[in-house]
């Protein structure tokens, strides 16, 4: 078996792919129809993700994320682009479905990017990654795991 990492927390482990993400961030859209659309990976795809993550950045630009229901506060680039990699692992899993692709929170981990303020050590922060890398081949695929096991993405 072969572990891969880069630096954008993809892991590629016994065919799983698997993205590392801290927390799951569409439950703070202001906009039902903004959750629902990033939630609906039925009708989501590639072209419509990036039209909605332009529409961010249009929005973004112009100070109407409040007025138009995305996330706001300080970090809500960070939100979208979380909700987007949370969405893009549905179509990927959806679109390639003999690889098991996942995504996970590894919990509030003690890090640098978060001045050593989380709860967990990185030991402890480790353990869901390697949980969800070792499922079986035939494991769920298009999945978000919290600490306690699979999740719902909203």
């Amino acid at each position: 078996m072969y572990t891969l990492f880069w630096s954008t927390s993809l892991a590629l482990v016994h065919f799983q792919l698997m993205k590392i993400i801290p927390f799951l961030f569409e439950q703070n859209f202001n906009s039902e129809e903004l959750r629902k659309e990033f939630d609906d990976i039925d009708n989501l795809t590639e072209k419509r993700l990036e039209e909605l993550l332009d529409l961010f950045l249009e929005d973004f630009k112009a100070n109407l994320l409040e007025a138009h229901g995305w996330p706001t506060g300080g970090s809500s680039a960070y939100k979208v682009a979380k909700a987007a990699l949370n969405a893009y692992t549905r179509i990927l899993a959806k679109k390639y479905p003999t690889l098991r692709i996942n995504c996970l929170t590894p919990g509030y981990v003690k890090t640098d990017i978060c001045m050593h303020m989380g709860v967990l050590t990185l030991e402890e922060g480790a353990r869901n990654p390697v949980k969800v890398a070792l499922l079986p081949d035939d494991g769920p695929t298009g999945a978000y795991f919290d600490l306690n096991g699979e999740a719902p993405f909203v």
